[in-house]
């Protein structure tokens, strides 16, 4: 059951969402603000994971033995929310 680590990635998303549904609801411009601090800080992190541990920026690089790109079978990455 290799695919089950997204149950886990869905319900994370589905505890915060509430945080930011109802901030933009009552408080728009508190709301966007969030957001963009979050989206800021996944940018911030996934760039300092593919720093720390050395990995291609892009999906450009392959894997020969599966045929998809690194970035999938990458666990620092791609398997982390």
């Amino acid at each position: 059951m290799a695919w089950s680590w997204y149950l886990a990635n869905d319900m994370q998303f589905y505890v915060i969402s509430p945080l930011f549904l109802v901030s933009l609801y009552w408080f728009r411009d508190f709301g966007l603000s969030l957001i963009c601090l979050f989206f800021c800080i996944t940018f911030a992190s996934s760039g300092a994971l593919t720093y720390a541990y050395d990995l291609m920026s892009g999906i450009g690089d392959l894997d020969l033995n599966s045929g998809l790109p690194v970035l999938f079978s990458n666990r620092y990455l791609y398997i982390n929310t």
